[in-house]
């Protein structure tokens, strides 16, 4: 719930008390969650860390490799390593199509996402729309339609729609704010910000105004941010 709610540092000193009392087999989620977490504060020596002692139990976990790879891609991302990020996203794809479980259709929502936020800021925009396309088909709760409706955004943005990008974010950050995601809503600031930016000098005043809401979400996140 902390993580969910952008309290990350808070949500890994839970998860450290947690893994302290786990059984082996209570570690593989506890583990995984805290990962994304430490790569949500940059804390990238630890998510690596956290990464080794999860490939521990992948043979005994049929579906870890695809939290596990997902992970990997997400650090490779962080780390700035664009090119192997994209072929352990696309690599969870793949194995993610061998399920049909909810961890297998929640990998297959966000590895996808993740390649159109690659694909839009590489500019190689070709897939994005058949990739945004296959990830609505996966998509089931507010939260990922929420993220689909951003990453859609920022490739219109791309296009140079600047203005139509704007509006489709308009109401994303009070959504995410509705679904308790601070983090993500101030994410949604940003992204908003920037089109309005770019839409031209009209526009820098609803700029300045994201950008401050942005601000006070981060300052609401403080040091568990």
């Amino acid at each position: 719930v902390l993580g969910r709610l952008g309290y990350d540092a808070l949500a890994i000193s839970v998860f450290d008390e947690g893994l302290r009392h786990a059984r082996a087999d209570r570690r593989v989620p506890l583990l995984y969650e805290r990962t994304l977490r430490h790569i949500n504060l940059g804390l990238l020596e630890a998510a690596s860390d956290d990464l080794e002692e999860l490939r521990v139990f992948v043979p005994n976990e049929p579906e870890l490799g695809l939290l596990t790879r997902y992970a990997e891609a997400r650090l490779q991302h962080a780390l700035g390593d664009a090119s192997s990020a994209r072929t352990n996203f696309e690599l969870a794809l793949y194995f993610a199509a061998l399920h049909t479980s909810p961890v297998a259709r929640e990998v297959t929502v966000y590895a996808l996402l993740w390649l159109v936020r690659l694909d839009t800021d590489t500019g190689t925009l070709e897939r994005v729309p058949a990739r945004l396309e296959q990830a609505a088909g996966f998509v089931r709760t507010d939260f990922e339609r929420a993220w689909l409706a951003l990453r859609r955004a920022r490739f219109v943005s791309s296009l140079g729609d600047h203005s139509e990008a704007a509006e489709l974010l308009h109401e994303l950050p009070d959504l995410f704010l509705a679904l308790g995601s601070r983090r993500e809503a101030g994410i949604a600031r940003l992204h908003r910000a920037e089109a309005l930016m770019k839409a031209g000098a009209d526009r820098l005043e609803e700029a300045d105004f994201e950008l401050r809401r942005a601000a006070d979400l981060a300052h609401d996140l403080g040091g568990a941010g």
